[in-house]
């Protein structure tokens, strides 16, 4: 059965997440920090990347989660999982379980080490400005 909820604040979403059994991606442009939401209550997320930034963010959530076995290879894949996920308890319990143990170990929601890393990426972008605008390109028309 699939429910579509009204508009809650936050932390009543965040709770209301928690009731689902699987969060089921969208294909082109994925939910990003809908995403994260439901993995950090702890729910099994299902997704299948595709080309683009946009199509790839979720699939890299759950990659730096350690949660792999619910990014689909291809459409009949998304579907199978999907269906696996809903007809099968102790495999939705494992998936459960392993969201709960990874997420406290994950960097994904360590916001140190986010941090981090943020800074380290701007200050990389910031050293290598003066060798980026050195750049010229010249062109006559």
């Amino acid at each position: 059965r699939i429910i579509f909820a009204d508009f809650i604040p936050k932390d009543q979403h965040l709770n209301r997440i928690q009731l689902a059994d699987i969060y089921l991606d969208t294909l082109l442009y994925n939910g990003n920090i809908t995403c994260l939401d439901a993995l950090w209550a702890g729910v099994p997320v299902i997704t299948l990347p595709g080309e683009t930034y946009a199509s790839r963010i979720t699939a890299s959530q759950l990659t730096t989660l350690g949660i792999t076995n619910t990014i689909a290879r291809n459409e009949e894949n998304y579907i199978e999982i999907a269906i696996q996920l809903g007809s099968n308890k102790q495999f939705l319990e494992n998936i459960r379980k392993n969201i709960w143990e990874f997420k406290m170990q994950s960097d994904l929601f360590d916001i140190n080490t986010y941090a981090t890393e943020i800074f380290l990426i701007l200050k990389k972008m910031w050293n290598n400005y003066p060798s980026i605008h050195e750049l010229h390109v010249e062109m006559n028309i």
